[in-house]
């Protein structure tokens, strides 16, 4: 582990073309101890953990890497330009079998959004929730949440997440902190104090199908359990 860009680096175990029986020039690469399938061109994020597991390193929220935020979620830091080719030939098939229930998939997403929506809202004081323009009906991929100042959203975020309750980074905030992109030629207008606000303060939790009003709800107590506790810290 390469403690300044946050790259692994492990050996190549096996290359697979995606389609054996003709010639192509993409392959998807296995390598030793590592799921983030990035080598070369192909490259996707540089967290080694298993699909379905986090923090296998145990410092997840530990790094100080770059120009990053200290503490950036290290699942989401990218060092290497390129492409994530993980779809596979059986995903696409699955994908399509699914057309037919997206009508109830956008549904419930917008119904689960404005669940968290409404029952986040008093907390707007301290949380800067997504605007909602009435000339569109998105079916939401996420539910964006920004700390307003004095909040930490590492401190936040760790809380849901020892709750078993994921959360995500909004990619980008400003690109050019993260190491693949530092050196790409580029032109900047502006401080970019929006885009590092975003890098540093907002997060999203997921709003898909799946998830009930239980969990939902379960989502807005741990985030009041945090501003209540936060409260009482503040009082002593």
């Amino acid at each position: 582990m390469d403690e300044t860009t946050g790259e692994a680096f492990f050996p190549v175990i096996d290359v697979r073309p995606f389609l054996p029986d003709q010639p192509v020039d993409v392959y998807n690469l296995e390598v030793e101890g590592d799921n983030s399938y990035h080598a070369g061109g192909v490259a996707a994020h540089n967290c080694w953990c298993a699909p379905g597991e986090s923090n296998t390193c145990g410092k997840r929220f530990g790094w100080q890497l770059g120009e990053l935020p200290r503490g950036y979620d290290h699942k989401y830091i990218y060092s290497t330009l390129g492409y994530n080719f993980k779809p596979t030939d059986m995903q696409a098939a699955i994908g399509v079998a699914q057309l037919d229930r997206l009508p109830g998939f956008v549904q419930r997403r917008r119904e689960n959004f404005r669940r968290l929506y409404d029952a986040l809202a008093p907390f707007q004081d301290r949380l800067i929730l997504p605007a909602l323009d009435p000339r569109a009906d998105p079916s939401w991929f996420g539910f964006p949440i920004t700390v307003r100042d004095g909040v930490s959203r590492n401190e936040l975020v760790q809380r849901l997440e020892t709750a078993n309750i994921e959360t995500r980074q909004v990619f980008g905030g400003n690109i050019l902190k993260q190491p693949g992109y530092r050196d790409i030629p580029r032109r900047v207008h502006g401080t970019l104090a929006e885009t590092d606000r975003i890098m540093r303060d907002t997060f999203f939790v997921g709003v898909y199908p799946g998830m009930t009003p239980a969990m939902i709800d379960l989502i807005v107590e741990r985030i009041g359990a945090f501003f209540s506790r936060r409260e009482r810290d503040r009082r002593v």
